[in-house]
């Protein structure tokens, strides 16, 4: 009986280490999904319980011709009859696109915005768009590109790629410059290193990212026209990882905390266990 009691005491430690490092895994994620969702343009996180707006178009990615038509979609939950929908670029106001356009509540909404024919291009746009009863409830769309002239629009990497340092990748762009282009690696904004120089303007780049690559979220790619370096396009920001377990190095410290409780309970079992058996003698 005693025996059975120490067996089901071991399977008890492993499991408590085990629901500590899946917690911390939890809690990791949260964060991070956390962050993903709170931007500096718009730190309020969408709660469908209260007031809020949620938008759908224009997302990562997307590009449009300066004089044609963009249509913006939303939904939201009682945020009132109208919104303001605004323009921004690379996190400036520029300019009102409509004030107290109809908004109805928990329907898929929308808007045309006639882009003007000499709207300057960039691929930092971001449409805001906001309660007409609350400025303070507000929501940002993806950043997207508006063209026109020569242009390049870097696709992949896009806001949700996560790719390997050691590992092999290709990265995809489009564009109506000349023939060559120059890949160049960015990193908070700031140039980093050359991914490929005079390379074939085919669209395709294949890169082969350094095992030495340090991790980040906040890493871009840029690719330049090589006789024009005012005809360039850049990526969304996208991760870099490192090689190794998913878990969070502070779950093995719960682990091992784990383990230590579960091998003092088992020394005191047995020293109780060798106790009886003196006294039983």
């Amino acid at each position: 009986m005693r025996r059975n009691k120490e067996v089901y005491l071991l399977v008890a430690v492993f499991l408590i280490s085990f629901a500590m490092i899946c917690q911390c895994s939890v809690l990791l994620t949260e964060k991070t999904s956390k962050n993903a969702i709170e931007s500096p343009l718009n730190s309020n996180p969408i709660n469908p319980c209260v007031s809020s707006i949620t938008f759908y178009h224009p997302s990562a990615g997307t590009s449009w011709k300066a004089g044609t038509t963009l249509g913006i979609n939303w939904t939201s939950h009682d945020t009132g009859p109208t919104v303001n929908i605004q323009l921004f670029e690379n996190g400036v106001f520029q300019s009102v696109l409509t004030f107290s356009t109809p908004n109805i509540n928990d329907v898929f909404n929308s808007y045309f915005w006639n882009i003007p024919i000499n709207q300057a291009p960039s691929t930092k746009y971001r449409i805001q768009i906001e309660a007409n009863n609350d400025t303070g409830n507000y929501v940002f769309s993806d950043s997207f590109t508006i063209y026109t002239g020569s242009w390049i629009i870097v696709s992949i990497p896009n806001s949700f790629t996560s790719w390997v340092a050691g590992s092999v990748y290709n990265i995809y762009w489009t564009s109506n410059c000349s023939s060559t282009v120059d890949v160049m690696l960015y990193k908070g904004g700031v140039y980093k290193e050359p991914i490929s120089n005079i390379l074939s303007n085919s669209g395709v780049c294949m890169w082969s990212i350094p095992e030495s690559e340090a991790a980040g979220d906040d890493y871009q790619v840029m690719v330049l026209d090589h006789n024009n370096a005012k005809i360039n396009g850049t990526s969304a920001e996208f991760s870099i990882t490192v090689p190794g377990s998913s878990i969070p190095s502070f779950a093995w410290e719960y682990t091992i905390l784990a383990l230590g409780i579960g091998i003092a309970i088992m020394l005191a079992l047995m020293e109780r266990k060798h106790n009886l058996q003196i006294i039983a003698r």
